[in-house]
């Protein structure tokens, strides 16, 4: 709010023409970045996510809604995810370098080998149910009202992956809130 209140609006916000909006935008969101910390993934994930702002604005927003739900999301969970790599990275080296292991091409055996870990399978199931395909299925069946005892499984299934979760945050090795670096 303050980066909105005093850079974005003294400079004119969004009430002007949109070279002068896509400007604001990316000032705003460089000088997010520096906020962030003086170290060039910062300045970049400011950059990054500004541009990002201007190519929905110019054009992409309207194309993104005529693509499917499922695509949108899987965009903008490549697109946060990609900004979280630059933003935690210690290097813009290590970020292109990590970035770059994300999309190589692999072997069979390696990829399924990288994909059989716990925290994977938790955050596959995680992000299943936080797609709502499952919600409204039992919706959906719930309104018949002869599988309202569907409703018990998925309440102890979200509960156990809590746990889990807290869990694997417990046994992890120490990590420090990233903004305690700052």
């Amino acid at each position: 709010s303050w980066f909105r209140d005093y850079v974005y609006i003294p400079l004119g916000g969004s009430r002007c023409e949109p070279r002068k909006i896509y400007r604001n935008l990316i000032i705003v969101f460089f000088l997010t970045g520096v906020w962030h910390g003086a170290n060039w993934t910062f300045f970049v994930w400011g950059l990054y996510h500004g541009l990002f702002l201007i190519l929905e604005r110019a054009f992409l927003g309207e194309k993104l809604k005529k693509w499917p739900k499922v695509l949108t999301r899987l965009y903008t969970m490549l697109e946060v995810m990609i900004g979280w790599i630059l933003f935690r990275s210690d290097s813009l080296g290590q970020a292109l370098q990590f970035i770059g292991q994300l999309f190589r091409r692999r072997s069979v055996d390696e990829t399924v080998l990288s994909f059989l870990s716990m925290r994977v399978i938790v955050i596959f199931i995680a992000a299943v149910l936080g797609s709502g395909l499952i919600q409204k299925l039992l919706k959906k069946l719930s309104e018949n009202r002869t599988a309202a005892w569907l409703r018990i499984p998925e309440r102890v299934f979200l509960l156990v992956l809590l746990v889990l979760s807290i869990l694997s945050l417990i046994s992890n090795s120490y990590n420090p809130f990233i903004y305690f670096q700052f």
